[in-house]
């Protein structure tokens, strides 16, 4: 909120927190998804 407040670039400083959100939790949650299909073909 500071750095808004001090350089008025909200819009680009939100896309910027949005894009490293992304780059954060997109492969997390793909790596997740491989962890169980593969674990659910090893419980069979």
């Amino acid at each position: 909120m500071e750095l808004m407040a001090s350089t008025y670039l909200v819009f680009e400083i939100w896309i910027t927190v949005t894009v490293l959100y992304m780059i954060l939790t997109v492969p997390v949650s793909l790596s997740i998804q491989r962890l169980e299909v593969h674990l659910r073909k090893n419980m069979y």
